[in-house]
């Protein structure tokens, strides 16, 4: 629940940021189509392993190998969110919910698929503390080649720039390139350099904003990359953006973080041009 020091921290933030103001607003208020696929995510939804052999073809390989290549990272990452969990939120030194970040079977298929199909350029919206940023960089370095671009901005008064990728270890950051500011502002410029071998959408969760970065990043996406996307029942963009262009939907479902939310479910899309 807001209370009222939060709220009028909102309304003072968003008199003087006015356009993300807005965008807050709108996002507070959108009545997006309700998702179609939530039954279709239950029955369908496949473990790490099946999902990279189907969009990979790559069958020679053990989900056990990759993980233990994530001890330290894993510990890295458990620590940091140990101190954070302690802080008050919201505030500045506590600015995202780590209950948010995603499960370890989510970083362990991004590590894994990443490791396997050795992209040179990854683009993801919404970075947060880094929590996807880390398992996708250990990848990237353990590879020995790629980048990672990230696009985040400030759109809370407790936000801060400081804070965007905060739990990133030192020793991968060399990979990372933060790009500050809106998908909306940014993606575009991005892509006309930038031709990603995968794309990750898990910024503002509005119908929206998820069909517009899907959409615009398609076009510039390799042949046999891939788009991949947090929170698709949320809405029903994600669902619309695959019939549309005629692309095989595969689900990972996923689980709460703390003991709280055990029987919370959700679900990740993953998607491979042809």
């Amino acid at each position: 629940m807001i209370n009222n020091r939060i709220k009028l921290e909102l309304i003072k933030f968003a008199l003087k940021h006015p356009k993300i103001g807005i965008r807050n607003y709108l996002a507070a208020h959108e009545n997006p189509p309700l998702c179609k696929d939530i039954e279709f995510c239950k029955n369908n939804a496949m473990v790490i392993t099946d999902i990279i052999k189907s969009i990979t073809s790559i069958t020679d390989f053990r989900i056990n190998d990759y993980e233990n290549e994530l001890v330290d990272l894993k510990e890295h990452l458990s620590k940091f969110t140990k101190l954070v969990d302690g802080l008050q939120w919201p505030s500045k030194e506590k600015p995202y919910d780590t209950g948010y970040g995603i499960d370890f079977m989510t970083g362990l298929f991004l590590y894994t698929l990443i490791r396997l199909t050795k992209p040179e350029i990854v683009i993801e919206t919404g970075t947060a503390y880094g929590f996807s940023s880390s398992f996708i960089l250990q990848a990237l370095e353990n590879n020995k080649s790629g980048n990672l671009f990230s696009i985040d901005y400030v759109s809370n008064p407790w936000q801060t720039k400081e804070m965007i990728g905060k739990s990133i270890p030192n020793n991968l950051r060399k990979r990372w390139k933060l790009i500050f500011g809106s998908s909306v502002d940014t993606l575009p410029d991005i892509l006309s350099s930038q031709k990603p071998d995968i794309f990750i959408h898990d910024s503002e969760h509005t119908y929206k904003n998820m069909l517009f970065e899907f959409e615009t990043v398609f076009p510039h996406l390799k042949e046999k990359g891939f788009i991949l996307s947090d929170d698709i029942i949320d809405n029903n963009a994600f669902n619309e953006f695959y019939k549309k262009h005629n692309l095989i939907p595969y689900f990972l479902e996923q689980r709460g973080r703390k003991k709280t939310d055990l029987n919370f479910r959700k679900y990740y899309g993953i998607l491979k041009k042809y």
